[in-house]
């Protein structure tokens, strides 16, 4: 038989440790059922919520993909709402096309019916500028797969310089970079490559020397024994763009010894031609380069060969003549606008496989990220009532345990 001790209630220790482990059990089950969640901190669960976050980040970026794939696809159906239009009136010139090229009209007719003709041009023209999307130009040109430059220069420098070969020194021509303006009024920056001419005029006979061209990119190129004859000659070397080039000469070898006293060389840089891809770019994943591109081509009048189009002539045959051309120029163009319409339709098909690709991910990703996160209500609502019986027991067998040292007070007594 144990002995009865005061100093050290240790029955009271035990149920009020035991105490203390179910209220914060019964605390912990509130909580979650309160907020929904089983994981509340990371000390709930470390690795879960890791593995929670990484889903949730894939989810918002999914759901977010499917708003961009729903823009794309109003975007298409934008253009191909102005390709519609577009249609219907190459649709009305070609039937005033079809009715000038018939000798029944007049030239007073005809001029009446290019009266039309030219303001259906401006109208073609008005649309493929005025067509846009959250400011946008769609039709214009400014968005293909394919950008021409136009009244593209570079930063060019050039160095002529008179004396001995080996003499002359380092010429550096700096960084080369252009200064590009695209079509449709877009302007940007872009670098190119450049090419480095050289012109080496001796006034003897023929010599040779070892030509090395370096960049500060650490490109080199050296071409060896390069000869020089008294007419001049040219070499062109191509480099990187962004380059600092330096020329340097060596190993100079003449038959006549004065040809390093009389040469001139001419330096001189030129830009390389370039384009520019200016497709729209639609993010339609989570990830990166899960993109889709989406070009669109140039429907104004003067894009269709439709700028100059005429039905009337100064003479009736000028006029026939007219009028069957149009005929041919407006035929190609209608191909052209259905080819692009078609191409727009299969975008949008694509795009909403995507969207219902991405709605099946983001579903399936929230379901596993739910399991791991969310609060399982049934299950903690058993471990809510579990330890609400356990802290109210805990809480009658602490007062048990507190009223057990009272008994030593019978054995003083007697």
């Amino acid at each position: 038989m144990s002995g009865l001790r005061i100093n050290t209630n240790v029955q009271a220790m035990n149920a009020q440790r035991n105490l203390g482990i179910n209220t914060m059990n019964l605390n912990k089950s509130l909580e979650r059922l309160s907020s929904g969640l089983r994981i509340n901190r990371a000390a709930d669960d470390a690795a879960g919520l890791a593995i929670s976050e990484t889903l949730r980040a894939q989810i918002g970026g999914l759901n977010q993909a499917v708003a961009n794939a729903q823009d794309g696809i109003n975007l298409i159906q934008t253009a191909e709402g102005g390709l519609n239009e577009t249609t219907s009136i190459l649709q009305r010139v070609r039937e005033l096309a079809v009715q000038a090229a018939n000798d029944t009209y007049t030239q007073s007719d005809r001029q009446k019916i290019q009266a039309e003709v030219d303001q259906l041009k401006l109208e073609l023209t008005r649309i493929g500028e005025t067509t846009q999307f959250n400011g946008r130009n769609l039709l214009d040109g400014s968005v293909t797969f394919s950008q021409s430059v136009v009244n593209a220069h570079a930063d060019i420098k050039q160095n002529q310089r008179v004396g001995a070969l080996s003499t002359l020194g380092v010429p550096n021509f700096g960084d080369m970079v252009a200064s590009v303006t695209m079509v449709g009024s877009t302007s940007t920056t872009a670098s190119v490559d450049v090419a480095l001419s050289f012109k080496i005029i001796a006034t003897t006979t023929a010599g040779t020397f070892d030509l090395q061209i370096m960049g500060s990119d650490g490109t080199s190129t050296i071409i060896s024994n390069y000869n020089v004859s008294v007419v001049g000659q040219s070499v062109t070397v191509a480099m990187s763009s962004g380059a600092t080039i330096a020329v340097t000469f060596g190993n100079v070898q003449v038959a006549n010894a004065d040809i390093g006293d009389t040469s001139t060389i001419q330096f001189t840089a030129s830009r390389a031609a370039i384009t520019l891809d200016t497709a729209l770019t639609l993010q339609i994943g989570a990830n990166e380069g899960q993109i889709m591109k989406a070009g669109i081509g140039d429907f104004r009048a003067k894009a269709l060969r439709l700028e100059a189009a005429s039905v009337f002539g100064a003479t009736e045959d000028l006029s026939r003549l007219n009028s069957q051309n149009l005929i041919g120029v407006v035929d190609d163009a209608l191909g052209y606008i259905n080819t692009q319409r078609a191409s727009l339709g299969a975008m949008q098909n694509r795009l909403e496989h995507t969207i219902a690709n991405l709605n099946v991910a983001s579903e399936n990703l929230s379901a596993s990220e739910s399991r791991i996160r969310d609060t399982d209500v049934a299950q903690e609502t058993s471990a809510l009532t579990r330890a609400q019986i356990l802290v109210q027991a805990g809480t009658s067998i602490l007062a048990q345990a507190n009223a057990t040292p009272q008994n030593a007070l019978s054995l003083l007594k007697g």
